[in-house]
C-alpha cells in the first residue's frame, strides 16, 4: 500500500510538473504572439503611412499640373457663381469640348471625396492639405452643379465633392455659405 501510495504521490507530482511546463510554454506561446502582432500592426502602419505620403504627392501633382491650372483660371474669369454657372450651360448646348474640360476640376474633387468615403484618402490629410480649397472650390461651383443636376435629370451629381465640401466647413469652423474669405 505504501509502493501505491509512493506511486500515486509521484505521479501526481509528475503530472504538476508537467502541467506546469505546459502553463509555462503557453505564457511563452503568447507573449511571442503578442509580439508578432505588435510587429504587424507596426508594418501595417508604415504601409498606411506611405501610402498616404504616395497619394498626398499624387493630389498635390494633379492639382498643380497645367491642365488644373488652366482650368482653375477658366474658371475663376467667369463672373462670380452665376457666370459659371451660365457659362457651363452655354457649353453644354453647343455640345463644346470645353464643357467637359471645365468639369475636370469638380469631378477631381470628387474623386477625392469618394476616395476619402471609401477610407483610400485619410480625411485628415485632405483637410490639410486642400481643406479651404475645397470649401470655396464648393461654394464657387454649387450653382453649376445645381443646374447640372436638374439638366442631366441626376440629383446625385457631384453629391460627394458636396458632402465633403460640408464636412470640411464643419472640421473648420466655416459657415455653410463661405465663399472664400478667412476672417
Amino acid at each position: 500500500m505504501a509502493i501505491l501510495a509512493d506511486w500515486q504521490s509521484t505521479l501526481e507530482s509528475l503530472a504538476t510538473a508537467v502541467a506546469a511546463l505546459g502553463l509555462i510554454a503557453a505564457a511563452w506561446g503568447v507573449f511571442l504572439a503578442r509580439k508578432q502582432i505588435k510587429q504587424a500592426k507596426e508594418a501595417l502602419a508604415e504601409n498606411e503611412r506611405a501610402r498616404n505620403a504616395q497619394m498626398t504627392s499624387e493630389l498635390s501633382r494633379r492639382w498643380d499640373e497645367k491642365q488644373f491650372r488652366d482650368v482653375r483660371r477658366a474658371v475663376a474669369g467667369y463672373e462670380g457663381r452665376e457666370g459659371l454657372r451660365d457659362a457651363l450651360k452655354q457649353l453644354r448646348e453647343q455640345k463644346s469640348e470645353d464643357y467637359w474640360w471645365l468639369l475636370t476640376e469638380p469631378s477631381y474633387l470628387e474623386d477625392i471625396a469618394v476616395s476619402v468615403n471609401h477610407d483610400i484618402l485619410d480625411f485628415g490629410i485632405v483637410k490639410d492639405s486642400l481643406g479651404y480649397i475645397v470649401c470655396y472650390r464648393w461654394h464657387r461651383w454649387e450653382l453649376a452643379v445645381l443646374y447640372l443636376r436638374d439638366a442631366r435629370g441626376e440629383p446625385s451629381c457631384y453629391e460627394h465633392f458636396e458632402a465633403l465640401a460640408a464636412r470640411m466647413r464643419q472640421e473648420l469652423g466655416l459657415p455653410d455659405d463661405w465663399g472664400g474669405e478667412k476672417d
